[in-house]
């Protein structure tokens, strides 16, 4: 707590008169004798006072109306809900009907359809064949970009099973 340094008693002084229930001796004592300060006080408990009484009758003024019947008020009639629900059902039906409808009617094409169980043999050779040249007609025609930097002899280039890449 501090001390009276001056005539009267400063803000700090008077909220903490204010504030606690029991001041300190010396602030009652110098309220009990300066005017200028009780007339500080007095005028500040007035205001609060003013302002109790404004709050309460502002209240008081209000309908009182719980949250329940605003809710209930400001809600939509009772037949949107199941509205809500057949609205919801149609948009549902004008989804999956042409979905189911398409899946119903869908043949598939036969003629991409391949019902092969395993390759025969005379397949995979006939396959290979044609794989070795689709790749030495590839081969004749490009450069290779291994043969450009050197790296593959250039006699290597047109026989593919004895390509071999040679270490710098």
């Amino acid at each position: 707590m501090s001390t009276l340094q001056s005539a009267h008693l400063t803000e700090e002084q008077i909220a903490e008169c204010l504030l606690q229930s029991d001041p300190p001796a010396e602030f009652e004592t110098h309220l009990a004798e300066c005017q200028s300060c009780r007339e500080e006080i007095s005028g500040f408990m007035t205001s609060v006072d003013h302002f109790s009484r404004a709050s309460l009758a502002w209240s008081e003024s209000q309908p009182a109306v719980s949250l329940r019947a605003r809710v209930r008020e400001s809600s939509h009639p009772v037949f949107t809900v199941p509205l809500r629900w057949a609205l919801a059902m149609a948009m549902l039906l004008v989804i999956a009907l042409p979905l189911l409808r398409h899946k119903l009617t869908a043949k598939p094409d036969l003629q991409t359809v391949n019902l092969v169980e395993g390759d025969s043999e005379a397949q995979i050779a006939q396959d290979n064949v044609l794989m070795q040249s689709v790749d030495s007609a590839l081969a004749a025609d490009e450069a290779s970009p291994l043969a450009e930097y050197d790296i593959v002899d250039q006699s290597q280039l047109h026989n593919p099973t004895r390509r071999t890449v040679r270490s710098r």
